[in-house]
């Protein structure tokens, strides 16, 4: 009896734990996990792109950045971004957007805690190339230029403008330095030529010859005066070498020829003077030289590191001003050259 007491009583002590447990549990039953606080960008992708770029995140600094290729189009990019699933992102992933600024990205945790990220798209430079002038644009019009397979200049072609003939140049070589130019008519007769002698670094000296049929004759010669391998003053002789025609000081800054002195012939006292003013661009007619006939490749425009934007000239009551323009590539030479209205394109071969 005693036994059967004592089982009954265990048995509903047992019960009496079980409710107790089930009572507890149906108590407890609400959901106590703490919500997802991860707001961290894992990824940032432009898979679009040929190739794919991955951005670089800073996450100490919460900052992403990403270089994309050389001509992209940053204005309209449209990248991947990865976030935790109990996260989401403002800007959405997959939303095209404007790069060409930093754009702030705002993750939101699962418990609305927020972090924010700055996104910074920069495009690569253009890989540089070895490119030299096929057509040349300038105040003169065009020349058209070809190579020898050394790439020094063989020819140098101007066409008939307007009522001036064309002419073309022919180059000669001697242990690396140019030694002779030939000058030709449209009919590609010899009409002249130019012998250049290097007596020493700090002169080269031009002779100028013109051929009529048979008859040569020498009537103008230039002396170059070089420091630090740029030239620094000219002098002009005509009627056969035998009289100074013009005297010329040239003035730098930066490398540019920005001021041209011409003293005439026979005075110690400036008679005119030319000012230039440059872009800071590539100048493709200081890539060849294209020196050596009748003082030409002297000019401000081809010893000059950049490309001329104005000239003013000044003299006794006779003053006048030109302004040039310029469109670029993205190796910063130019494409397009301007004078008034009249407008002429650049040509490149590029190794």
């Amino acid at each position: 009896m005693h036994k059967r007491i004592q089982g009954i009583l265990c048995y509903l002590l047992m019960a009496a734990c079980a409710a107790t447990s089930f009572q507890c549990s149906d108590d407890d039953g609400e959901n106590t996990d703490p919500k997802d606080d991860n707001k961290s960008i894992t990824a940032f992708t432009f898979a679009g792109l040929d190739p794919a770029v991955i951005a670089a995140i800073d996450e100490t600094a919460k900052t992403i950045t990403a270089t994309v290729p050389a001509g992209t189009n940053v204005t309209s990019l449209i990248p991947t971004v990865t976030v935790a699933e109990t996260a989401t992102v403002t800007p959405a992933s997959g939303a095209a957007q404007d790069f060409t600024n930093p754009i702030t990205y705002t993750v939101t945790a699962e418990d609305d805690s927020q972090q924010t990220y700055t996104v910074t798209v920069t495009v690569a430079p253009p890989p540089e190339q070895d490119c030299r002038p096929s057509e040349l644009a300038g105040a003169g019009g065009l020349l058209y230029i070809t190579y020898n397979t050394d790439g020094t200049v063989n020819t140098v072609t101007s066409p008939p403008t307007g009522g001036t003939p064309g002419f073309m140049l022919g180059y000669i070589y001697a242990d690396g330095k140019r030694t002779r130019v030939n000058m030709y008519n449209d009919d590609v007769e010899l009409i002249g030529y130019n012998t250049i002698e290097y007596p020493d670094p700090t002169i080269t000296l031009e002779f100028v010859y013109e051929i009529d049929g048979e008859i040569e004759r020498q009537p103008r010669y230039f002396i170059h005066f070089l420091e630090d391998d740029r030239i620094i003053a000219t002098v002009d002789y005509i009627n056969d070498g035998t009289e100074v025609y013009d005297s010329i000081r040239y003035t730098y800054t930066n490398d540019n020829i920005t001021r041209v002195d011409g003293y005439g012939a026979t005075t110690d006292e400036v008679q005119y003077y030319y000012t230039y003013t440059y872009d800071d661009k590539i100048n493709p007619h200081a890539l060849i030289d294209v020196s050596g006939y009748h003082g030409m490749g002297f000019l401000p425009i081809s010893r000059s590191k950049n490309n001329i934007k104005s000239i003013e000239y000044h003299s006794d009551g006779s003053d006048y001003t030109s302004q040039y323009s310029y469109t670029y590539n993205g190796n910063n030479l130019p494409l397009t050259f301007t004078e008034d209205a009249q407008t002429l394109n650049f040509e490149y071969v590029c190794d």
